[in-house]
C-alpha cells in the first residue's frame, strides 16, 4: 500500500479487511502476503479444508484436532509455538522473504502485532486501519494475545457505507 509495493491492514477481528485485500489485488495488483500464511499451510498439511481454516467450520471443534478448534490451533500455533518457543520473529522472517520476492506490491491483512507493523514499515509500506462501526470480537478469540494490541496505522479507513464507497475510499487513501 505503498509507493515501495508494501502494506498491511490491522483491525479487530470482524472488520473488511479481506475485502479490502481482495479489492486491492483485483483492481490495484497486489499480492495477498498474509503473516499466518505458514500457519494457514500448516492446518492444510493436517487434512483440515478451506472451510476450517478460512470459513464458516473455523469456530466448529474438528475430530482431527482433537476436539479443538481451527482457530484455536492456529493461534497457539502462531503465539505459544511460534513466537514464544521458536522466536518473536518467526513469521516475520517467512513473511519479509516472501513479501521481498513477490514480483507485485503485496498486501497483508492479518497484521495483529507491533512486530508485524515494523516489518511492513522497514519494508517502505504503510499501515491503514480498516474501522467498522459496531463491529468488535468476542470471545476467546478476542481474549488471545493476538487481538490484543491496538497498533499504530499511518492512515485510517471508516467502512461505514457500501462496499463500492469502501474501495473508493481505499484507492484515494493508495493514490490510485
Amino acid at each position: 500500500m505503498s509507493q515501495d509495493h508494501e502494506g498491511g491492514s490491522a483491525a479487530g477481528l470482524p472488520a473488511t479487511k479481506t475485502t479490502a485485500a481482495e479489492y486491492l489485488g483485483w483492481v490495484h495488483g497486489y499480492t495477498r502476503q498474509r503473516f499466518a500464511g505458514p500457519l494457514k499451510d500448516m492446518m492444510r498439511a493436517l487434512g483440515l479444508s478451506t472451510r476450517e481454516i478460512d470459513g464458516d467450520l473455523k469456530e466448529m471443534p474438528s475430530p482431527i484436532l482433537c476436539g479443538r478448534t481451527p482457530r484455536h490451533a492456529m493461534q497457539t500455533l502462531g503465539t505459544e509455538w511460534g513466537r514464544e518457543l521458536i522466536g518473536p520473529d518467526l513469521w516475520i522472517s517467512i513473511w519479509t522473504a516472501r513479501a521481498t520476492a513477490s514480483s507485485s506490491p503485496v498486501v497483508a491483512d492479518d497484521v495483529r502485532f507491533p512486530n508485524e507493523v515494523a516489518a511492513i514499515k522497514a519494508l517502505g509500506g504503510i499501515v491503514i486501519r480498516i474501522e467498522r462501526p459496531g463491529a468488535l470480537a468476542d470471545g476467546a478469540a478476542a481474549a488471545h494475545a493476538s487481538e490484543a494490541y491496538r497498533l499504530a496505522a499511518d492512515a485510517r479507513v471508516v467502512n461505514d457505507g457500501s462496499v463500492a464507497d469502501f474501495e473508493r475510499r481505499l484507492a484515494r487513501l493508495i493514490g490510485r
